[in-house]
């Protein structure tokens, strides 16, 4: 349950992300990303789609959450874009800001959501406008696609190169 030092704690986080990213900043948000929140959002496995995911975490989509995220810092820096805050949301666990990003030739969004680890505010999850879902969810619906089919079928194929293609 978030106390209002919590919320006070999130909005000043929230703005110290903001005026990073407009400084062109990796650190802040390299450093802020709690991996253990993210993972708790993976719910609902078998074991065995938990081991798969705990690989597949650690040896892949680990570093595309900090690439998405080292990404975004670039797309600011190279395309001479601000960041605006939107919105912020508080639930009762956790909070979700929705940023606006200006860019030279168009505005982007970005949404993440906000919880507390050890009395501190962090980044748990994004939101990927594309897919019109929570990274969370989509690694989620790639590892049920991915246990549906064996390995070597025809199905299994097809679905990870049309996961793949609509990630670019």
């Amino acid at each position: 349950m978030l106390t209002q030092a919590n919320r006070f704690a999130i909005e000043n986080f929230t703005e110290s992300l903001i005026q990073s990213l407009n400084r062109y900043e990796y650190e802040l948000l390299r450093n802020s990303w709690s991996d253990s929140l993210f993972k708790q959002r993976i719910t609902g496995l078998s074991t065995a789609m938990n081991t798969v995911f705990e690989v597949y975490f650690d040896d892949k989509w680990s570093a595309e959450i900090e690439s998405d995220n080292m990404d975004l810092v670039n797309r600011i820096k190279y395309q001479n874009g601000r960041v605006c805050l939107s919105n912020i949301s508080h639930s009762d666990d956790f909070a979700e800001i929705t940023l606006l990003i200006l860019l030279d030739s168009y505005i982007d969004i970005w949404k993440y959501r906000i919880e507390m680890e050890e009395e501190k505010p962090v980044l748990s999850d994004y939101f990927l406008l594309k897919q019109g879902s929570w990274r969370s969810e989509v690694m989620k619906h790639e590892l049920h696609v991915n246990q549906s089919y064996t390995a070597s079928s025809v199905e299994r194929r097809t679905a990870n190169r049309v996961m793949e293609e609509h990630r670019k």
